[in-house]
């Protein structure tokens, strides 16, 4: 498929191995879905500076995550398929934790920065000089961090669109009679049992 960022032809594989579960990527899509939304409407949206603080923001993003392999085991694996599976279950596993941490870590800090920057302007006793600074440091592409494709960053696109994402899990508890090879099993009674047993998952594990 051709990618629309870096203007480029790509080619895609399953992608369990690298990102089973690809939290940053919906994230990441979800911004720039509603970045460039406001663009083409010509909707006037929070891009970062003190201009447009209080305008539109890009919406909340709430994702649900199924964990299909268990993440814990109860038993110790003592037979050779129990060991298999359960090489298969971590390799699958669902990882994405460490990932919302830091998602929310940088929400934190944009927070922060929003913050110190409004007791600065509150107390400042030229405004218009201060700012003329911020906006300055603002437009500076002295970020580290590049974007998709290697472009490089300026210090409003770390605080532009930025939104609250809530993550919900539902992990597939452990099945003491789990067999190696489980994932290819599409027996009429094997899809009954894990369709009942991803609804008592789903109704202990998520409440509204």
């Amino acid at each position: 498929m051709n990618d629309e960022q870096t203007h480029t032809k790509r080619t895609f594989w399953d992608g369990n191995f690298i990102s089973s579960t690809p939290l940053r990527e919906v994230l990441q899509y979800h911004r720039d879905f509603w970045l460039s939304y406001f663009k083409q409407k010509n909707i006037d949206y929070d891009d970062g500076t003190l201009e447009k603080e209080g305008k539109q923001k890009v919406p909340e993003l709430e994702v649900f995550i199924v964990n299909l392999y268990p993440s814990i085991e109860d038993n110790i694996p003592d037979d050779l398929d129990s060991i298999r599976d359960r090489e298969i279950d971590i390799k699958f596993h669902d990882r994405t934790k460490y990932d919302e941490q830091i998602a929310h870590v940088v929400t934190d800090y944009i927070n922060l920065i929003r913050k110190i920057r409004k007791i600065a302007m509150s107390n400042a006793k030229d405004k218009q000089s201060l700012r003329a600074e911020f906006d300055s440091l603002l437009k500076d592409d002295g970020p580290l961090s590049r974007g998709r494709g290697g472009k490089i960053r300026k210090y409003q696109s770390l605080l532009e669109a930025r939104f609250d994402a809530k993550v919900h899990r539902i992990d597939r508890r452990n099945d003491g009679s789990t067999i190696f090879g489980k994932h290819a099993d599409f027996s009429k009674t094997t899809i009954e049992e894990l369709i009942k047993a991803g609804r008592d998952d789903s109704d202990k594990q998520i409440s509204f």
